[in-house]
């Protein structure tokens, strides 16, 4: 992919790596998971520099980006989380441990908002983001697809007036009954569940908050 050379959307231009990009990855893949092999999400889908659409390979995960941001745009900086647009963290800079701070949660390709009765699309993770520092700006959002927050409770039922369900998109949702699994920054697996109080939900998502969360 060149990622250290070259522009996101710039390395969609290669056939090759467009090739790449839509090959899936079985364990980046939630067997409950119903999503597609592809991301077919029209507002989520990637350009290249010139502007075409490219599907690429769906995931069941994504990064850890904030822990109260609700709103993940293609020009989210400075999160407080560990995975977001232009993210150098280092392992010293989470100051709350490796073993207290989340790096990846699930999220489901779609759930049912029971409140307004329909089937929302979550804008289901994607391995590639071509969104923010690429010389483009983008209409898609597939930062977005990349990265979550935790604003809002695990498989949270959206309040939103039910023709603008945006915020529901950004979270972390599964098909699991009950909560998600998340990935912590020491590598260790936790299901967490969807009745954990929120405080303390989002002082996992904190890299530096100075309120370690201890399993």
């Amino acid at each position: 992919m060149d990622v250290s050379k070259k522009f996101a959307a710039q390395s969609l231009l290669d056939p090759a790596v467009q090739q790449l990009l839509q090959t899936p990855v079985d364990t980046l893949r939630c067997p409950s998971d119903n999503g597609p092999v592809l991301n077919t999400s029209g507002e989520y889908i990637v350009q290249d520099m010139n502007g075409a659409q490219h599907y690429v390979a769906l995931a069941s995960y994504a990064g850890v980006a904030d822990d109260n941001t609700i709103n993940i745009d293609n020009d989210q900086r400075n999160c407080s989380g560990v995975l977001y647009v232009d993210s150098d963290i280092k392992f010293r800079d989470i100051t709350d441990g490796t073993s207290n701070v989340l790096l990846v949660g699930e999220r489901c390709w779609e759930t049912y908002l029971s409140r307004c009765d329909t089937v929302e699309s979550n804008a289901s993770a994607t391995i590639f983001v071509a969104g923010a520092s690429n010389q483009l700006s983008h209409s898609n959002r597939s930062n977005a697809a990349a990265v979550g927050v935790a604003g809002n409770g695990i498989n949270w039922e959206s309040t939103e007036a039910c023709n603008n369900l945006w915020n529901s998109k950004s979270g972390f949702y599964s098909r699991h009954p009950g909560g998600a699994q998340f990935v912590f920054v020491d590598g260790s697996v936790h299901f967490l569940t969807e009745t954990l109080d929120l405080t303390t939900y989002r002082e996992l998502a904190h890299r530096k908050d100075g309120h370690p969360v201890t399993f």
